[in-house]
């Protein structure tokens, strides 16, 4: 999930999709990195952060794990 869309941002986003789909995991993409950051997008259900520029290896891994979980 990309933080920065325009209309409807990701935070906004992800609390709607895990309103229907709470199980289905959400990967938080951004340019933004601080920790604060990062609390915020875990607040609004995002299940994983990663800050940009995004490594696929370390993508791939958390999309591996949370396919290992269900």
């Amino acid at each position: 999930m990309d933080i920065n869309m325009p209309i409807l941002n990701g935070f906004d986003a992800t609390r709607a999709i895990k309103t229907q789909h709470p199980l289905l995991p959400v990967i938080a993409v951004t340019a933004y990195s601080t920790e604060t950051d990062k609390e915020l997008a875990l607040s609004y259900g995002c299940d994983e952060f990663l800050s940009k520029p995004v490594k696929k290896p370390e993508l791939f891994n958390l999309m591996k794990k949370h396919l290992n979980r269900n």
